[in-house]
């Protein structure tokens, strides 16, 4: 679904998180449901959110000077290799120095 081309337009296979700034999905409703809706949405969105906020903030702030390795070649992105299962990851992992 939310690869659908005809919700997303032609480049829905692409990542371009700009494509929610304009209006151009403002009004796209249940197009877009990373955790379901309705009666059956996911009990553990809130504190999936939370987690990943968390998370995040918490190496940032142990790790500042978060950066890529000076010998990963920086891939353009949205061209990265994604291993697709039923969900998107990295297909080479995150390759990082922690400082």
């Amino acid at each position: 679904m939310h690869r659908r081309k005809s919700l997303y337009g032609e480049d829905a296979d692409e990542f371009r998180p700009e494509r929610w700034e304009g209006p151009e999905l403002e009004h796209i409703g249940w197009g877009f449901m990373p955790f379901h809706g309705g009666p059956r949405i996911c009990l553990g969105r809130e504190f999936a959110l939370m987690e990943a906020s968390c998370g995040i903030v918490r190496i940032l702030q142990n790790f500042p000077n978060l950066r890529l390795p000076l010998d990963v070649p920086k891939e353009p992105t949205g061209q990265e290799r994604q291993s697709l299962t039923i969900v998107i990851s990295s297909a080479e992992g995150c390759k990082v120095l922690l400082s």
